[in-house]
């Protein structure tokens, strides 16, 4: 396979920014699964997603002991604890975090192992001009740009360190600019059908509503004339 790999959860993003490269390339639609409750719902919209585009795969990699960081670590903790170590007691605890922090650098690597094994020459994610600067392991404050191009070329020189590949792989994020709404657009440009996507953090047969990724969500599709 010769192509692009593209980041995806089954959102909007995600699939407009396949559809973004899907004229001209084969597409690797890319879920990863880090323990994250929607991902069996996510896989399985990926899976229909698939068919709006000619040439597409999909493929999901488990990573599921990323979601698990905070329980192991309090595993740790009460192990240490109970043996009587100082300075480990119940200040100690791990709280479980409402989003991972650093999660993009991990996707991104997945992806980029993904495309050298391939011999993809792209790996393509959806970020936006929204972006929560969590994701990318960055301490901005929400809602503050988080130097998300600086974060991208900051990996791409990282990739090019480590590669000793012939095949070059590059990270591209072609929605970095655009807001939600403006996503939304293009993927009635694209004729994607936006209500069989999935932005919820819940894995319900529904979206819960009430998330912060569902809220966002609502409000694009009203800016952008959207029912439902």
């Amino acid at each position: 396979m010769a192509g692009v790999v593209v980041l995806s959860g089954g959102g909007i993003k995600g699939a407009v920014a396949a559809a973004r490269y899907a004229p001209e390339n084969e597409i690797l639609l890319l879920h990863v699964d880090y323990g994250q409750p929607a991902a069996p719902r996510e896989v399985r919209v990926l899976e229909g997603l698939k068919e709006s585009f000619p040439a597409a795969h999909s493929v999901t990699v488990d990573l599921p002991h990323v979601g698990q960081i905070p329980e192991r670590l309090n595993a740790a903790f009460e192990r240490a604890a109970r043996s009587g170590k100082r300075g480990v007691g119940d200040e100690a605890r791990v709280p479980a975090p409402a989003t991972l922090l650093g999660l993009m650098p991990v996707l991104l690597s997945v992806g980029v192992q993904c495309a050298h094994q391939a011999g993809a020459s792209r790996v393509v994610t959806g970020l936006s001009g929204v972006v929560d600067a969590g994701h990318l392991g960055l301490p901005s404050p929400k809602g503050q740009p988080g130097r998300r191009w600086e974060f991208i070329h900051a990996f791409n020189i990282m990739i090019e360190t480590l590669s000793s590949l012939p095949t070059p792989v590059r990270v591209e994020a072609p929605l970095m600019d655009l807001t939600y709404s403006e996503i939304v657009k293009l993927a009635l440009h694209f004729q994607i059908p936006v209500d069989k996507t999935w932005t919820c953090i819940q894995g319900n047969r529904q979206p819960c509503q009430a998330c912060a990724p569902c809220r966002a969500r609502a409000a694009a599709l009203t800016e952008a004339f959207v029912p439902g």
